[in-house]
């Protein structure tokens, strides 16, 4: 289990980072062709998104969070199935990650004994 939280967090951390990077790049990539920025809703939200996500890992007895999380990890599960029309690796890449953070979230949230914070099982 421990190994399936660093895998979720590393990548939780690495989307954040990445969409940051590339949302600074894309619109000053987009300026010098004249062409306006993006919304900043589109550039902050995502990243807001993935930290919530690896809050969610690293503290993993806040049960408000992992339900909110799980909230959020469904929403990634419905737009990677209407991504799939789209471009299929991508989409499967999405609901393969909502598959692990929802099996971790079962783990974590449901089989581990109420009551008992901190307890995650191995």
């Amino acid at each position: 289990m421990l190994s399936l939280r660093w895998v979720l967090g590393g990548i939780a951390a690495i989307v954040a980072a990445g969409w940051v990077a590339l949302a600074a790049g894309g619109n000053s990539f987009r300026r010098s062709f004249g062409a306006s920025e993006n919304a900043p809703w589109v550039v902050a939200i995502p990243p807001i998104i993935a930290l919530v996500v690896l809050a969610s890992v690293v503290w993993p007895e806040r049960r408000a969070l992992l339900h909110v999380t799980a909230a959020l990890i469904v929403l990634l599960l419905v737009a990677s199935a209407l991504l799939a029309r789209q471009t299929i690796f991508v989409a499967s890449l999405g609901v393969l990650y909502a598959l692990a953070w929802l099996w971790f979230y079962y783990r974590v949230a449901w089989v581990a004994a109420p009551g008992s914070a901190g307890n995650v099982p191995g």
